[in-house]
C-alpha cells in the first residue's frame, strides 16, 4: 500500500465518520421525526448513487 492510497484511505473515513457522527444532531436540530430524516436520506442516496452509476455509465445495456 503506498503513502497515497493510505492518506486517500484515511480521508475517506474521516468524511464517512464526519457524515455519520452528525446524523442524531441533525435529527435533534430539525426538529422532524426519525422516520422522516431516514426517509430523506435514503431518497437522496438513491438519487446520488443513481446519478453516480449514470454519469460513470454502469447503465448501459
Amino acid at each position: 500500500m503506498t503513502q497515497q492510497n493510505l492518506r486517500t484511505g484515511v480521508l475517506q473515513m474521516l468524511a464517512a465518520m464526519a457524515l455519520s457522527g452528525t446524523i442524531g444532531w441533525f435529527v435533534l436540530q430539525s426538529g422532524q421525526s426519525v422516520w422522516n430524516v431516514v426517509f430523506v436520506r435514503c431518497v437522496l442516496g438513491a438519487l446520488g448513487l443513481g446519478l453516480y452509476a449514470w454519469w460513470r455509465g454502469l447503465w448501459q445495456t
